[in-house]
């Protein structure tokens, strides 16, 4: 009885809490809300949605939701779009320092885990084809690094490409580079984009579900290319 409010973020923090219905909790949707998942099990999203205030980080996320909701008849307590917040003041001063591996030749870069979703064999493959002079940095580190590391080399690409690891400040990478690019498969709102917008770097994005387009619109919207080696 002491809190207004409660903010439950994340599909793991749903499934542990399916069971609340506190009409103070606002649960947090930060990923595409896929049908496929619960196709055969439509009682589990009916149990986790259902009822309850659900909040969204962009649009994009927002219309997959609406598509389940539609398909198995759930309805909501209520419902918001909540873009992620990014500081961006926080991130300009950040990327003000000079990290002793910072590259002193110009470069691309992506900031990302290295994971199955953020698609980074289409990015190489990409820079592959687009044979540019500039080196590609990769900013994260993940499952997929030893995968990628091995895979860059198959496509020789062996010094082009740099994988620096995580970084606890990747702000600076952001700064220096010539450009920003997302070659995600899902994302959710894309605050990375956000981030290398603030530090006045030109970005290019995949059209991926989620929230892309709620980042780059307007005149941004050119720099959405579609989702193949040749359009990136």
């Amino acid at each position: 009885g002491l809190f207004d409010k409660i903010i439950v973020r994340g599909q793991g923090t749903f499934e542990y809490l399916w069971a609340v219905n506190d009409e103070r909790i606002f649960s947090f949707v930060e990923n595409v809300v896929k049908y496929e998942r619960y196709a055969r099990a439509p009682f589990l999203a009916k149990k986790l949605y259902s009822g309850k205030n659900l909040c969204f980080v962009s649009n994009g996320v927002f219309e997959t939701y609406q598509a389940l909701a539609r398909e198995l008849k759930i309805t909501n307590r209520s419902l918001h779009v909540v873009p992620n917040p990014c500081p961006l003041e926080r991130v300009r001063t950040a990327a003000e320092e000079v990290p002793a591996d910072l590259p002193d030749e110009p470069f691309i870069v992506n900031v990302a885990r290295l994971v199955k979703q953020k698609n980074h064999t289409l990015l190489l493959d990409a820079y592959k084809e687009a044979g540019i002079a500039e080196k590609l940095v990769l900013v994260g580190g993940g499952d997929d690094e030893r995968k990628l590391k091995r895979y860059a080399e198959e496509l020789g690409l062996t010094g082009k490409v740099v994988f620096l690891g995580m970084k606890k400040n990747p702000y600076p990478y952001m700064k220096h580079a010539k450009l920003f690019v997302l070659s995600s498969s899902i994302e959710g709102f894309g605050v990375v984009l956000v981030e290398a917008l603030a530090c006045g770097t030109p970005v290019i994005s995949v059209d991926c579900p989620g929230g892309i387009r709620d980042v780059l619109s307007g005149e941004l919207r050119r720099f959405v290319v579609p989702m193949s080696t040749k359009a990136l």
